[in-house]
């Protein structure tokens, strides 16, 4: 069985303009698939964290098409605390709070160059806190227990 990427995931959801089938779209995607999908939404939506990187986007290079990164971006998440910081009483609090930032951004150009190059820019959208296609609000209305 393929590893279904995160990006190809949304795919269905993206491809529409109308909030009801873009919900219909994200809750049929497979369960094992959508609990990774509401950490990346977590990430890109909720109130609780912020990113500990440049708004620009990093120089990468992009991993070839052809490449077998399917399903890498999964594995990556583990990884995501180094690049964020959690509001707690209106104090950004680094996860991981003793790595320089070049370090930090070095690790995260790292990330970007080993997945899928559609993962690569689903990742850049989520760390701009704006997924092209899946909207919060669209987030919200498919899954309301995340809290966002």
């Amino acid at each position: 069985m393929t590893t279904l990427g995160l990006a190809e995931a949304l795919t269905g959801a993206r491809e529409t303009k109308n909030v009801t089938l873009k919900v219909e779209a994200l809750q049929k995607i497979p369960q094992e698939t959508k609990q990774h999908l509401f950490g990346i939404f977590q990430l890109a939506y909720s109130d609780k964290i912020r990113w500990l990187l440049p708004e620009s986007s990093p120089p990468y290079k992009a991993l070839e098409e052809s490449s077998d990164a399917q399903g890498r971006l999964i594995s990556e998440l583990k990884n995501m605390s180094y690049f964020i910081a959690r509001i707690e009483n209106c104090k950004i609090i680094p996860v991981q709070s003793n790595i320089p930032m070049i370090k930090r951004e070095n690790l995260f150009i790292q990330i970007l160059s080993s997945i899928q190059p559609e993962d690569a820019e689903l990742l850049l959208q989520v760390k701009n806190r704006e997924i092209k296609g899946v909207s919060k609000s669209v987030v919200v209305k498919a899954f309301p227990e995340l809290g966002l």
